[in-house]
Order: C-alpha cells, then sequence, then structure tokens
C-alpha cells in the first residue's frame, strides 16, 4: 500500500532534500524513519484494508437503518484500533521499508550524477568549453582584448 499510494517516492524526495548537500546516506536513520511515520500521518495517506472496507460497510448499514448514533462510539475504537494496527504494521516493516526508501534516495543522487555525466560527455556548449579549453591557442585569443 504504501508504494501504491506513492508514500515511499514522496518521502524519498524530502529525504534527497534533507540530504542534497552532506549527500547520500548509507542508510535510513532512526529519527528518518520516525518522520517517515509522522509524514504518513500529517499528510494523511490512506491505507485501504479490507477490515476498514467492512467497518465503512458497517457505517453505511447502520445509518440506512438509523441506528449510526447507537454503535457510533464503538465504531470510532474500532476504527482507531485499526489505524493503530496499520502503524504497528509500519513499525514491524521497519527494514523493508528502510531499504525501499533508500534505493529511492539512491535513485535519485545517482540519477542527477549520471545527468551531470550525459551533459560533460555530450551538451553542445561542454564540448565548446571544452575545446577551447584544450586549445591553447584559441584560448589565448580570446584572453587577448581588442
Amino acid at each position: 500500500a504504501l508504494i501504491k499510494k506513492d508514500a515511499i517516492f514522496d518521502y524519498a524526495t524530502n529525504l534527497y532534500y534533507k540530504y542534497q548537500n552532506s549527500g547520500l546516506p548509507t542508510t535510513i536513520s532512526e529519527s528518518d524513519f520516525n518522520a517517515f511515520k509522522v509524514f504518513l500521518k500529517k499528510e494523511k495517506y490512506n491505507f485501504t484494508t479490507e477490515t476498514s472496507i467492512a467497518l465503512k460497510n458497517v457505517l453505511e448499514t447502520a445509518k440506512k437503518e438509523e441506528i449510526d448514533t447507537a454503535i457510533s462510539k464503538e465504531y470510532m475504537l474500532l476504527l482507531a484500533s485499526v489505524e493503530k494496527s496499520t502503524e504497528q504494521e509500519v513499525t514491524a516493516n521497519k527494514s523493508e521499508i528502510s531499504k525501499l526508501l533508500l534505493e529511492e534516495l539512491i535513485i535519485r543522487f545517482n540519477y542527477r550524477e549520471g545527468l551531470y555525466q550525459n551533459y560533460a560527455q555530450n551538451n553542445f556548449e561542454i564540448n565548446a568549453a571544452k575545446n577551447i579549453l584544450n586549445s591553447e591557442t584559441e584560448y589565448s585569443s580570446l584572453l587577448k582584448t581588442k
């Protein structure tokens, strides 16, 4: 669900900007993982489970039968319990989630480096500048004032 809802991708983007100046980290720190859990709550990523769908259907049926006010307290307790179990699932899968976050970061950091390498080899302006710098006579002629 985290991948399908782009939560990993979106948070990896945040991490990329966090580490942009210091470079690619070797691991996802505990504080980064905890910040990821906060990010999930803050951004309200919806992890639809069969249980949450069944609970929603129960409430809809209760509204039709006009008994929703009688069960609303219990419904909210059940919903909170499902949400807590979802949070526990995130924590239980910490190593897998951390691995996925780190892979997304590697893609971002290496993509930029790969882009720069491509520019250095194939960009017309950069190649022209290299040719000028490698040609002493052409370089000197540019430095002379007319």
